[in-house]
């Protein structure tokens, strides 16, 4: 599976306080990308960028070949499975915007 690699893995970001573990993703080949978000592939594998959706930011992290959804992290103990509470967790604020992961 695409982006198996991250599953299970602990990142923060740096200047960040929390680190989390993905728990689960959804993989997004470069074809499956819609064009809409097609952006998100000219970053560099390895980032977390977010999509804004309806107002919301949806946690991505870019990968060869594509990029994998975060659809749950969990932070000190805790479970974020929806997009805005999974955001707020680790702090990510802005869309579009290329964020550094240090792993664990």
């Amino acid at each position: 599976m695409l982006g198996q690699s991250i599953l299970g893995s602990a990142y923060n970001i740096p200047g960040k306080y929390a680190v989390f573990q993905v728990m689960e993703i959804e993989p997004y080949p470069k074809e499956k990308v819609s064009k809409r978000y097609k952006e998100i592939l000219k970053f560099r594998p390895g980032v977390l960028v977010a999509v804004p959706y309806r107002g919301i930011l949806i946690p991505n992290i870019t990968i060869t070949g594509g990029a994998v959804r975060l659809l749950q992290v969990e932070v000190d103990g805790d479970i974020f499975k929806n997009p805005k509470a999974i955001c707020e967790a680790i702090g990510v604020t802005e869309a579009m915007h290329p964020y550094d992961l240090k792993k664990f």
